[in-house]
């Protein structure tokens, strides 16, 4: 048996026979990852800590055969807060549910993990708003996946008239064009501003900016339509 030293975030813990748990993991080295954690339903365990949702930390596995089993671990950051704020804690745990569901094993997920740790991060010690880490999430994360909306020019013709946005097509397109496009609803000019800025920034400065709440609304609204029809993913 290989023994491999990771780093990541517990996406999903489930029961596995009588005594048994198995995690989901999402890695910066090896993607997601399947963990199994023997004797981890017993409260008495000695890493019943480091294996609960939203954990982030250090792993040490066996690598057996292309199954994963927990040696130790040593959490760096548990999200504990997250307990204290029901909203706060609905809205993370639909965060790693989403992430799980775009997550395939073995992918390079590095920026996926970074985009999901800055989210946490900025509920629990950065006090940002729900409108503002919905909006800013989910736009970065479609970002990551290759899916980025085009904003800021009609994405038909090219034209700087942007002042629609189609779900369906995928971005803003303008007025003229927009009447062979039934979904196309109007948008305004400092929500694409907001949108544009997101897609763009780096993973580091995410939620480094201000905007009013209606504009992250907005944002929301949009990219919550571009992911239903594009991942096939409802939030």
């Amino acid at each position: 048996m290989n023994l491999i030293k990771t780093r990541g975030l517990v996406l999903k813990s489930i029961s596995y026979g009588e005594y048994d748990k198995i995690l989901t993991v999402l890695t910066q080295e090896s993607g997601k990852i399947s963990v199994m954690v023997k004797g981890g339903k017993s409260i008495n365990h000695g890493k019943s800590s480091q294996t609960l949702l939203f954990s982030y930390g250090d792993y040490i596995l066996y690598d057996k055969g292309g199954m994963y089993i927990l040696s130790s671990a040593e959490v760096i950051e548990s999200f504990y807060d997250l307990t204290k704020d029901l909203d706060k804690l609905n809205l993370a745990s639909e965060i790693l549910q989403f992430i799980n569901f775009t997550c395939d094993e073995s992918e390079d997920l590095g920026d996926l993990l970074r985009v999901t740790l800055n989210t946490l991060y900025a509920l629990v010690h950065y006090n940002k708003s729900l409108a503002m880490v919905k909006a800013v999430f989910y736009t970065k994360t479609c970002e990551c996946l290759g899916l980025s909306p085009i904003v800021g020019m009609c994405m038909e013709c090219g034209c700087t008239d942007s002042g629609r946005f189609s779900p369906s097509f995928g971005g803003t397109i303008c007025t003229e064009c927009a009447l062979e496009c039934p979904d196309a609803i109007p948008i305004m000019p400092q929500t694409a501003q907001v949108m544009e800025y997101i897609l763009n920034c780096d993973i580091k400065k995410m939620f480094s900016f201000k905007a009013e709440e209606e504009d992250f609304a907005n944002v929301y609204m949009l990219i919550k339509e571009f992911i239903k029809i594009h991942l096939d993913y409802e939030i």
